[in-house]
């Protein structure tokens, strides 16, 4: 966002927009190159796994699912409305939207390392 919302404040939406979806693609020649190439065999091995509803009875699926869901609605927030609201109701300009927007994922990346060690112990 602070990278990003820079840049929208320099040069517009527009050409950031056509910026990043060029400069995305970049990694489709490597990728090509490198990525693992499908072994054809004869011999396929069916390998059956758990049903669905025996992953779903798991106490740790459901967590995970709601703890997901609980990030993304803060991801959600953080990423359309914070800018929008910033820029609109409080009078920042897009460079200092991306500065406080920025800092808010910083925090949320810097929490989300000290939770998982944290979880970890």
């Amino acid at each position: 966002m602070l990278f990003g919302g820079t840049l929208m404040g320099r040069f517009g939406w527009r050409p950031f927009f056509v910026i990043l979806g060029s400069v995305s693609l970049l990694w489709l020649g490597p990728w090509s190159i490198w990525m693992p190439r499908a072994k054809a065999t004869a011999d396929h091995e069916k390998k059956m796994g758990p049903a669905l509803p025996e992953i779903v009875a798991r106490r740790a699926c459901v967590a995970t699912a709601l703890g997901l869901s609980c990030s993304n609605y803060v991801n959600y927030f953080l990423l359309t409305w914070l800018p929008f609201y910033l820029v609109r109701e409080r009078g920042f300009s897009m460079n200092g939207m991306a500065k406080v927007g920025g800092a808010m994922l910083l925090t949320a990346a810097l929490a989300a390392v000290a939770s998982g060690r944290l979880s970890d112990h």
